[in-house]
This record gives structure tokens, sequence and C-alpha cells, in this order.
């Protein structure tokens, strides 16, 4: 699964996700966590996302990160 370009996991509840939620995907350049439960981004996930252009995460508890 390694050519993925984009993946929306929007309006999944989702609250936490694992270190390795992304693992293998090395080419995803848009990823979509908007509307979840999620209160801060995922960062330990999004580390393995080398080519990560934009990250949605609209209508979630996030408030506010640094990057």
């Amino acid at each position: 699964m390694n050519a993925l370009l984009s993946l929306n996991l929007s309006h999944n509840q989702l609250a936490d996700m694992s270190s390795d939620s992304f693992s293998g995907l090395l080419t995803l350049q848009t990823l979509d966590l908007s509307s979840n439960a999620l209160d801060a981004p995922p960062w330990e996930a999004l580390n393995t996302l080398t080519s990560l252009q934009y990250l949605y995460l609209q209508v979630s508890l996030v408030i506010l990160f640094y990057f």
C-alpha cells in the first residue's frame, strides 16, 4: 500500500492513534483526520509520513499545536 496518495479517516470517532498507524505509507500526501475526537495531532504516527503535504483537522478537539 505504499502508492497511496490520499487517506480520508474523517468522521470515525478516533480519539488516539498508535505510533505505527501510518507505517508503510511512504507516498501519502494528504491525510484527513477531521471530525474525530483527537485532542492533539498524533505526532508519533505522523513522523513517518515524510511526503505529507496536507493535514486536515477541522471540527476536532485540537485547539492549538506547534510544528
